[in-house]
C-alpha cells in the first residue's frame, strides 16, 4: 500500500501469470468519504424536496390549485425546474404530496390525543375540535378576499 500523486491509497500487486506490475494496480477509495458523500447528498435531496413540498403548500393555500403553476412554486421554493422535476413527475404528484405531509402529521397528532391516558373526555373531545380548527383557521388566514372560492 502507498499513496500515489493524488494523494489516493493504492494497492499495487503483480500479476504473476503476466509479470507485469500495473497490471494488477488497484485504486481504493477511502470508503469513508464515499460515505459521507452519499449522505451528504441525501441529505440535500431529501431538504430539497421539503423545500419544494412547503413552498408548494404555501403557493396552493394561497392560489388555489388550479391558479398555481409549477413556475410559482419553483419561484417560491428558489429551485430551478430540473430539481422540481427530479423529485415529481408533475404538479398533480406535487400536491399529492402535499397532501401526504398534511395528513401524516394530523394523524399523527389525532393518535397522540386519543392515546394520551392522562386526557379526560372533555380534554379528548377539545383536542380534537383543535386539530381541526387549526388547519381551517390557517387556510382562510392565508386566503385573501378576492381568492376565497367554494368548490
Amino acid at each position: 500500500m502507498r499513496k500515489n500523486k493524488t494523494g489516493l491509497t493504492e494497492n499495487v500487486a503483480e500479476e504473476h501469470s503476466t509479470g507485469d506490475p500495473a497490471a494488477g494496480k488497484i485504486i481504493f477509495l477511502p470508503i469513508y468519504f464515499v460515505i459521507r458523500k452519499i449522505r451528504r447528498d441525501c441529505n440535500t435531496n431529501m431538504i430539497t424536496r421539503e423545500n419544494i413540498i412547503t413552498a408548494a403548500e404555501k403557493v396552493f393555500l394561497k392560489n388555489g390549485y388550479e391558479k398555481t403553476s409549477v413556475k410559482m412554486i419553483l419561484e417560491e421554493a428558489h429551485v430551478v425546474t430540473g430539481s422540481f422535476y427530479h423529485f415529481f413527475p408533475s404538479k398533480e404528484a406535487l400536491f399529492e404530496a402535499v397532501a401526504e405531509r398534511f395528513l401524516a402529521g394530523y394523524t399523527e397528532r389525532v393518535t397522540s390525543i386519543l392515546h394520551d391516558d392522562s386526557l379526560g373526555i372533555t380534554q379528548i373531545i377539545e383536542g380534537l375540535f383543535h386539530e381541526l380548527q387549526e388547519p381551517a383557521d390557517r387556510y382562510y388566514s392565508t386566503l385573501q378576499a378576492d381568492n376565497l372560492h367554494w368548490t
